[in-house]
This record gives structure tokens, C-alpha cells and sequence, in this order.
């Protein structure tokens, strides 16, 4: 079972945390509240897929949370260098299930010793050069 959900720079969810009560959890909601995705969040937690597919082939601008990437522009349209958004999902498991201890481990945003999974989507130190290059270019179109 599913004992803590952490959402965190993911489409509409800016940081996002809901403790499953124990047994059925109904999640209700107006249209555009988030419903579906924090179910596709959960299952690309899960299986690290997105309606069948590879997370890193499915990855595209929109799974950013809009506020936090307007803000990292306006961030650098006024001089400043910062963090680049990215996409925190975790999953913390239930301990009841004694198979479930190879999912142990305290790398998490609460760093507790707990079963769980964990995808978090950030850019590549490989290629920080090669972004601050883009970004500093005065010919660079308009994102």
C-alpha cells in the first residue's frame, strides 16, 4: 500500500503531498484539479511510464510545472542563475509487506529510512554548459 504520495514540480502539482487513508481513497474533483494526474503520476512513480511508454521518451516541456518555469525565466531575464525546475515524484510504501524491504533506503525528500520509489527528472550535469550557453545567447528564441 501506498503510505505517502510527494509530488513536487510535476504539470499542475507545484509540491504536493497526500497521506492515502487506509483502503479505498476517492479522489474527487472539478475538471482540470488534477485528478488524472496525480494517477499518471503515481503510475509513472510506479512503472516509469506515461500511457505506455518510457518516461524518457514520453518527456516533453508540458510535465513542468508552468508557475516554476515562468519563474526560472523571469529568474534569468532579471540577471540571476536559478535552479532549474524539475520533477520530484516518490512514493513511500507500506513496511507490513516484508518483501517490500528491498525498497528501503533514506534517499528521499524526507530522508527517512522507508520503502519507496522514486523518480526525479532534473537536467543532466553533463550538459550544464551546453544550457547556460544556450540560455546567454542573445539569438536564442523566445521560450
Amino acid at each position: 500500500m501506498i503510505e505517502r504520495i510527494v509530488i513536487r514540480g510535476y504539470r499542475l502539482f507545484q509540491d504536493f503531498e497526500m497521506v492515502p487513508t487506509t483502503g479505498l481513497n476517492i479522489v474527487v474533483g472539478g475538471n482540470e484539479a488534477g485528478k488524472s494526474t496525480l494517477l499518471e503520476a503515481i503510475s509513472l512513480g510506479l512503472t516509469g511510464r506515461v500511457d505506455g511508454r518510457w518516461a524518457e521518451e514520453q518527456l516533453n516541456p508540458y510535465w513542468f510545472n508552468q508557475k516554476l518555469v515562468a519563474d526560472y525565466f523571469a529568474e534569468l531575464a532579471a540577471g540571476n542563475s536559478p535552479k532549474a525546475p524539475e520533477i520530484l515524484i516518490e512514493l513511500f510504501l507500506s513496511p507490513s509487506n516484508p518483501d517490500i524491504h528491498i525498497l528501503r533506503g533514506v534517499y528521499n525528500s524526507r530522508t527517512e529510512d522507508a520503502p519507496g520509489v522514486r523518480i526525479h527528472i532534473k537536467p543532466s550535469t553533463d550538459y550544464y554548459e551546453e544550457l547556460a550557453s544556450y540560455l546567454a545567447a542573445p539569438d536564442r528564441p523566445d521560450i
